[in-house]
Order: C-alpha cells, then sequence, then structure tokens
C-alpha cells in the first residue's frame, strides 16, 4: 500500500502536469480583441465563432443525391480545407468514428499531415486512437506504429500503437506527419501562437458534447478543424456558466452551435451521416421522426432478429403503489425486468446474418435514469437471475455508460410513479429528448420502455416540457408504431 508521503507526491506531480498543460490557457481569450479589431480575418477560431460556411464550399450535389458522400469524397473535401472546418454529424449507428478514423489514416499516411485528435473525455478520444490503429493493422495491412507515428500525451495505462510522450508544442514541431492526442487544454497552449508550431488538423470526437468556448480554445492549436459528433445524442458533460453576448451561447456545444436551431446537419455546413447499420427499420423509424427530421435510414443489409419474437419498440406498463409513489427506485419495475430477460435465456436464439446463437445475458443492456434504480435493477438481476454482481453491473446504467454501445435488446426503467414523484430539479432530466433518444437507440433488434402510465400521461407546464413529452407518448400510443403488442407475438 502507498504511504500518504507518496499519495502526496503524486498529486503534486498530477498538479504540476495539469499546470504545464494549462499553462497560457488564458491567453486565448485574447482572440476576443482580435475579433474586434479584425473581424473579417482568415482565422479557424474567428471562422467557427462566427459560423463561417466551410471554405472551400460543400459541394452541392452532396446535398442533392439524399445520401452522405462517400469516404474518398470526404478525404478530399477534408485535404482541401483553407483554414476552416468540415463537420460530419453521425446519429446512432452510422459509423462517425469508422470515418473519423479513415479520414485520420488519409491525411497522415496518405498527405504527410500532422493531425491532432481531442475531446471532452479521455475515453472517446482513445476510442478514436483505436479505431484508427484498428483500421490501419487489419484493412490497410500496415504497421501503426512506423506509418501513423500516433503520440498520447496523457495516461499511464499503454494503448497498442501508440507511443505516450509529453511535451510541449514545440517538440512536436519538426516533425511531418504524426497524430498527437491530447485534452483541449494541450491545444490552447500559448506556443500555439508561433505558426511554426500549429498542427494541419484537428479532429474534435464528440463534438457534440465539448462546449463552444472549449473548442474555441482548443482551436488555436491546428489550421483546420474536423469535427465528429451528435448534439442530438448526450449533451455536453460539464454545463459550465459561460458569458454570452451578440447571440452566442458559449456553453453550448461547438456542433450545436453550428447548427443553431436545425436538429440536422444543413447540406451547405456540413454532412448528414444518414445511413445506419444497427437499428431495425422499425426502431430506425421512430428515431429518425422524433430526432433527426426523417433523413436516417437503415441499411439495407441488417438482418438480425431473436427467433419468434418481433422487432420494435415495446410499451410495459408496470402499475405502482399510490399510496408510497416511487421517487427514484422501484422494484416492481425491476422485477418485470428480469422477467422479460428470463423469457429470452430459455434456449431463444440471436440470429444476425443468418447464423444463429443462444442469447446470452450480455446480450441485453438495462438503462435506468438514476443512480438508486441502477442499483435495484443489478441487485434484483443477481437475485432472480443468478448472475453475479460482475455481470450485472457491466449490463445496467444510466444511458451516460452506455453512449457509442449497443446490443440486441435494451430495456429502460422509468422509475419515478407520476411528475409529481419527480425529484425536485430533476423534471426536465427524466424526459429529456436527448437521453430518451440514447437509450432507445442502443437497441439492435427489441426496445423496452417500463414504465408507469400515470407518468406517460403527465399534463406538461410549459412548450419545452410538451415537446419532451410528445416523444414519449408517441412511442406509448401511436399504433403505427405497435410499441403495445404483446412482445411474445
Amino acid at each position: 500500500n502507498e504511504t500518504t508521503e507518496e499519495k502526496i507526491q503524486k498529486l503534486e506531480e498530477e498538479i504540476r502536469k495539469i499546470k504545464e498543460d494549462c499553462e497560457g490557457f488564458d491567453e486565448w481569450k485574447g482572440f476576443v480583441e482580435q475579433f474586434i479589431d479584425d473581424p473579417n480575418s482568415k482565422n479557424i477560431t474567428f471562422s467557427l465563432l462566427r459560423r463561417d460556411l466551410p471554405s472551400p464550399a460543400v459541394p452541392k450535389d452532396w446535398g442533392e443525391r439524399g445520401s452522405a458522400p462517400e469516404i474518398s469524397e470526404l478525404v478530399e473535401f477534408a485535404k482541401s480545407l483553407d483554414n476552416s472546418y468540415l463537420a460530419i454529424q453521425g446519429p446512432p449507428g452510422t459509423g462517425k468514428t469508422w470515418t473519423g478514423a479513415r479520414i485520420i489514416h488519409h491525411l497522415v499516411t496518405v498527405e504527410k499531415k500532422k493531425v491532432g485528435i481531442t475531446a471532452q473525455a479521455k475515453a472517446a478520444i482513445d476510442n478514436l486512437l483505436e479505431e484508427t490503429v484498428k483500421f490501419t493493422r487489419e484493412e490497410m495491412k500496415q504497421n501503426p506504429e512506423e506509418v501513423l507515428n500516433a503520440r498520447r500525451r496523457y495516461g499511464d495505462d499503454p494503448l497498442e500503437g501508440v507511443t505516450q510522450q509529453r511535451g510541449k508544442p514545440s517538440s512536436f514541431a519538426s516533425e511531418e506527419a504524426l497524430i498527437v492526442a491530447s485534452t483541449p487544454w494541450f491545444w490552447a497552449h500559448k506556443e500555439f501562437n508561433d505558426d511554426e508550431n500549429l498542427f494541419d488538423y484537428l479532429v474534435i470526437e464528440e463534438a457534440g458534447q465539448l462546449s463552444l468556448a472549449d473548442a474555441l480554445a482548443a482551436s488555436k492549436g491546428a489550421k483546420n478543424i474536423i469535427l465528429l459528433g451528435d448534439p442530438q445524442q448526450l449533451r455536453q458533460v460539464n454545463q459550465a456558466s459561460h458569458p454570452s453576448g451578440s447571440g452566442v451561447d458559449s456553453g453550448i456545444s461547438i456542433l450545436g452551435h453550428l447548427l443553431g436551431e436545425a436538429p440536422t446537419m444543413p447540406d451547405d455546413r456540413g454532412v448528414f451521416l444518414d445511413k445506419t447499420w444497427r437499428l431495425d427499420p422499425s426502431i430506425c423509424t421512430f428515431i429518425s421522426e422524433e430526432f433527426y427530421d426523417d433523413r436516417l435510414k437503415p441499411a439495407e443489409s441488417i438482418d438480425r432478429k431473436i427467433e419468434n419474437r418481433r422487432n420494435g419498440l415495446f410499451w410495459i406498463p408496470v402499475p405502482h403503489e399510490d399510496e408510497e409513489p416511487s421517487v427514484d427506485e422501484n422494484q416492481k419495475e425491476a422485477k418485470k425486468i428480469a422477467e422479460i430477460i428470463a423469457s429470452f435465456m430459455d434456449g431463444s436464439k440471436f440470429i444476425e446474418d443468418g447464423v444463429g446463437r443462444a442469447m446470452r445475458i450480455e446480450d441485453f443492456m438495462i438503462v435506468a435514469p438514476f443512480n438508486r434504480q441502477r442499483k435495484r435493477i443489478r441487485e434484483t438481476l443477481q437475485d432472480d437471475l443468478g448472475i453475479d454482481f460482475s455481470t450485472a453491473d457491466s449490463i445496467v446504467g444510466t444511458v451516460d455508460k452506455f453512449q457509442g454501445r449497443q446490443a440486441p435488446v435494451v430495456l429502460y426503467s422509468l422509475t419515478t410513479s407520476s411528475y409529481d414523484s419527480i425529484p425536485r430539479g430533476r423534471e426536465e432530466f427524466l424526459f429529456l429528448p436527448n437521453r430518451f433518444n440514447v437509450a432507445v437507440s442502443r437497441a439492435q433488434c427489441m426496445a423496452f420502455l417500463i414504465g408507469s402510465e400515470t407518468l406517460i400521461d403527465t399534463r406538461a407546464n410549459s412548450i419545452p416540457e410538451m415537446k419532451a413529452l410528445n416523444h414519449f407518448c408517441r412511442y406509448v400510443y401511436d399504433p403505427s408504431l405497435k410499441s403495445s403488442q404483446d412482445f411474445n407475438d
């Protein structure tokens, strides 16, 4: 065990590293004065702030053909950027990380460019790095260490194909083609004021979660920006209070800022990945119409089902106790979830592309809005299904745990008995469209919504609340979705 002195030394070292990373961070604020002095300056930071259209212009035929451009077209556009940006919105299962990895590989290995990767969360950075390394090794049959020259400036756990290397921007200035992955703080370093230290591209993963303020700061580190994300899924993790003025809210995400009021990427501003390889058509219809202006379509090649079951959406009403309404945990819903899972574990098969196998407990994903319900469901699964803690814990969580993941069957417990029972200050949270979108869109074959009818029949108190509730009401009551049909039919 570490001594107290050793722990203090480790903490002091971490503080030292943070201070080094943050050195000069406040200098980015100086761009405001520069912007006032020269508002038309051809600078990527100013371009993002002004919501300029990309330069060069996005090809008109991309929007006219009604489908997303090919990877080769995205690569050609990315390499032609002139102190500008390429914004890519990727709904659930459309492969935005897959797309980003292939763009990065080409820019580094063919164009010999210096490419940075950043995101709000280190896990998101690692995910994109790993996908790029995997593509390089498995599909391009190249040695990632040799052709990618990838460095990571944080963490102690090794990442295959990636070298750990800390250092200031100037330490990478003499190199030609490489990848450097780091948090947004690094890209705001004062040494990027020297053009010789600028990277050619900075790729921002999960750009729907990175605030405008942080994105503008990070944009100092590169000549061009590539944005990957989806504002219709989980919002930025840290909802800090940022000053706003002249119609600009610096607390909004960078992708949200570029989209404005539009739920999907306008054709002249970027790319909307319109084909999902995850969602069954019956699930995709709901997700597309409710959250993506009916632009999202299922890939024709999707061939997944559970033997003798109907794919789609299912509503499972559970009566709650009027005398003791539930707030943030409900045993009846937990028991119902265990019953549903048990009904699949009796020899049912998951069939994909004509090949069947027995259903496994890992084929289920259970989403809960509150940690107390997450714990309740986990314990119920252990007791009723006889599974161990680790397994139960791996398949139960809040939507934050499951973004980017998928499962054949998803079960979403609403937990709370009625609107009056919602914990104070969490009214908007429970019905937040982004979280509902993420919960349902994890499902490849079947999505179950489990809850109290009284909660669904809530009377809205505001227009935003009414819009949010409409998603749930349509899920439950629209006969075309067949959600009330027995799931064994």
